[in-house]
């Protein structure tokens, strides 16, 4: 009900396949907290300080508050705010704004389907808006859908995303995205 963490991270920026061949790396520092109010809501935090090895630095945070309806199927709902800022924005390959901002209404539903503990549906729709640097604040939304197979060594999944929320691609534009998963485990 209560949770703080701290974490280091390293990672190579790969969101186009031109930037993945810069092979610029990002090690950042961060924290985590998640604090449950009562039994059905709570916040959840997150933040880093980052340094890119191109010289870069940039700072995040992402807060959310939430409640959750229901457990079984489970329904719960509420409001993200993220901010982002980047010490340098000029000459960039990737999505560096001086000023980011995004705040949404969102809502999340994961049930198992076709009345069995094999089958599940996953599903999380949220609209808001963002705003970068000093342009107006626009329209933003994101859907991410999913569909899996769980048994007890093999697992698959089709999932489909799509956003326009620019801090989620990493360049600024909006994507669609699908995934087919298979795993074995042994």
């Amino acid at each position: 009900r209560r949770m703080l963490g701290v974490f280091y991270s390293s990672d190579v920026m790969s969101f186009t396949a031109e930037l993945l061949g810069k092979n610029i790396k990002n090690q950042s520092i961060g924290y985590i907290t998640h604090l449950m109010l009562n039994g059905k809501t709570g916040i959840y935090s997150q933040g880093s300080l980052g340094k890119m090895s191109d010289q870069n630095q940039r700072l995040q945070f992402f807060g959310s508050f939430y409640h959750v309806f229901r457990t079984d199927p489970t329904l719960q709902g509420g409001i993200n705010f993220s901010a982002m800022h980047f010490k340098d924005q000029i000459g960039k390959d990737y999505f560096a704004p001086n000023q980011y901002l995004n705040t949404e209404s969102f809502v999340d539903y994961n049930t198992s389907v076709f009345a069995s503990n094999k089958f599940f549906f996953q599903t999380q729709a949220a609209a808001g808006l963002q705003k970068i640097e000093e342009n107006a604040w626009d329209p933003a939304f994101r859907l991410q859908t999913e569909l899996s197979y769980r048994r007890s060594h093999f697992e698959t999944s089709l999932k489909y995303q799509t956003s326009n929320v620019a801090s989620n691609t990493g360049t600024g534009y909006k994507f669609n995205w699908f995934t087919l998963k298979l795993v074995w485990k042994w």
